[in-house]
């Protein structure tokens, strides 16, 4: 009798089931509106018992086998990546790896967690969803091997000494042995930078947030001192006296570096003259025969196709390194260090000797960038020029007269040569 009554109830209830299914799909958009009220509450309310947990890591393809996967890859898909050949990769791993802890996380993933984010700008939860790491290991990761780079500063980035020798470039068969005693050229470039509190300290004159970089650079487009961190209100000349008397820019006697019209002529940075042409395009526009109207005009041609030489390096550099132009949302301390570093990895890549895409296809070019970050004073007018330098002497009289007869002494040298041709 018991088990026909248990028959019974069941076939009622599966009964009513049916019908009340068959209910709720004749009316779809009351079905609809209580599926979408169930997601929203198993999203909202992680405590009721219908939500289920799920791990975040759980990518088949774990971070030392996506690296491994890179390097063992195609060539080209490996200098796309992580910015520089699998064998540099495996250089700079060897040089850094004993200031990393590689206990738990090998030191080759470390170091493609810091390349991909400085040549690609990405954001610390990208790369933790690539390597499979919560976010603060990928933080702490990327400052370990930053840090490593930074202790390569003094391998790599270094003034020259007296003792150095004539670059070819401005060798006695170059047509520029005039200036055989520029070591190379100086400028700022405008890093992008993301600051808290007084930021208008950091709004440079193109209006954007950013940090002044002083950079120096052989013709071979070295970086030979670096100096970060400086706001973007902060003038060229500021800087430069800075870097001189307290930032260890110590330039050899006798020698000097080819600066624009952002600085002061003396003994060791030439700059060009005012009020006269200076663009290269300005040349090039203009006909062979008629092309210098004073010998001023061909000193500046002389001199900006050389000092050219620091606006292709910043090209190269941050053709590299997108993380210059879509910084993160790190410490301003961190920004600063973070360009510190390319200008080393810059280096490092170029003292390889190895084949480069961007070195090989740049390196001959005039202007291989907009310089869109670079707040250049060769677009301002002379008026505001003189207000700029005027205003932040660098060196004594002495050294103002001294560079001034060496620039006078070019000068007329280019002039009485250019006449001999004609």
């Amino acid at each position: 009798m018991f088990p026909c009554i248990i028959r019974l109830f069941v076939s009622l209830c599966a009964a009513v089931m049916e019908d009340l299914f068959l209910w709720m799909m004749e009316d779809e958009m009351w079905f609809s509106n209580a599926v979408d009220t169930l997601l929203v509450a198993m999203l909202k309310d992680e405590s009721t018992s219908l939500h289920f947990k799920q791990p975040q890591n759980a990518r088949s393809l774990m971070g030392f086998q996506f690296v491994n996967d890179i390097l063992t890859g195609h060539p080209m898909r490996c200098y796309n990546i992580f910015r520089m050949t699998s064998t540099n990769f495996h250089i700079l791993c060897q040089k850094i790896s004993s200031s990393l802890n590689a206990k738990k996380t090998s030191a080759e993933e470390q170091l493609a967690i810091f390349l991909l984010c400085v040549g690609h700008g990405c954001s610390i939860q990208k790369l933790a969803g690539d390597f499979q790491h919560s976010a603060e290991s990928i933080y702490g990761f990327f400052k370990n091997v930053l840090k490593a780079i930074l202790s390569l500063h003094d391998e790599y980035i270094k003034v020259p000494d007296s003792s150095a020798g004539i670059h070819p470039l401005v060798g006695p068969y170059s047509g520029n042995y005039l200036f055989k005693d520029a070591l190379g050229a100086i400028d700022g470039i405008h890093i992008r930078a993301i600051v808290k509190g007084d930021m208008e300290r950091f709004r440079n004159r193109k209006g954007f947030l950013s940090q002044n970089v002083l950079a120096a650079c052989s013709f071979d487009m070295l970086f030979q001192y670096v100096a970060v961190g400086w706001e973007g209100s902060a003038s060229d000349m500021r800087i430069l006296r800075w870097a001189v008397e307290e930032g260890g820019f110590d330039v050899p006697t006798g020698r000097y570096y080819l600066a624009d019209f952002g600085y002061a002529n003396t003994s060791k940075f030439l700059s060009p003259y005012r009020y006269h042409p200076y663009h290269l395009a300005q040349f090039n526009r203009r006909p062979r025969s008629s092309r210098y109207a004073a010998p001023e005009d061909l000193y500046n041609h002389r001199h900006a196709q050389l000092r050219n030489v620091i606006e292709r390096t910043f090209g190269v550099l941050k053709m590299r390194f997108k993380v210059l132009d879509r910084m993160p949302k790190f410490q301003y301390r961190i920004q600063t260090l973070i360009v510190m570093a390319c200008c080393i990895l810059h280096n490092f890549i170029k003292l390889q000797n190895s084949p480069d895409y961007l070195f090989d296809t740049l390196i001959n070019l005039e202007s291989p960038h907009d310089n869109e970050s670079s707040v250049g004073t060769e677009e301002l007018s002379p008026q505001v020029i003189e207000s700029l330098v005027g205003t932040e002497e660098l060196s004594s009289t002495n050294e103002k007269t001294v560079g001034e007869i060496i620039r006078s002494n070019i000068r007329n040298s280019l002039w009485r040569k250019r006449q001999r041709t004609n």
